[in-house]
């Protein structure tokens, strides 16, 4: 079975974590953390559009197309962040939602481009079930 999900929140790279030396705490950005708060509001919808009702349990390919947010000026051709770190902020984000835990993605492609001028970020996820006997 496959699932195509729309995610309408502009994607964001996974940042390394900062810590606190005073406290030993760990902690994240603000953006990294107001987009995990933005995904886990937009998910649980995003996957009953797509009919996916439940966590999925085995093995997966997944398939991210990130549409990033374009700035009103930038000379760049396409996002600067690495791709695997904002892959890693929306395999995170669906945690506990689309799947059990991300260890289940057994093949990942992605890609990543500026959104058009003047147009929302959007994250595309298309899920493919495998299973023994396919």
């Amino acid at each position: 079975m496959s699932y195509s999900i729309t995610l309408p929140v502009n994607p964001v790279p996974c940042p390394r974590p900062q810590f606190n030396l005073r406290s030993g705490a760990t902690y994240y950005s603000k953006i990294y953390n107001t987009f995990k708060a933005e995904a886990a509001r937009a998910l649980p919808g995003a996957l009953m559009a797509a009919g996916l009702n439940s966590k999925l349990l085995g093995p997966l390919i997944v398939s991210l197309l990130l549409r990033v947010t374009q700035p009103k000026k930038t000379k760049l051709e396409f996002p600067k962040p690495d791709v695997d770190n904002y892959c890693k902020s929306v395999l995170d984000a669906c945690n506990g939602l689309a799947w059990e835990d991300d260890y289940q993605v057994v093949a990942l492609h992605a890609e990543k481009e500026w959104a058009a001028p003047g147009v929302a970020g959007e994250v595309i996820i298309t899920i493919k079930e495998l299973r023994a006997n396919s």
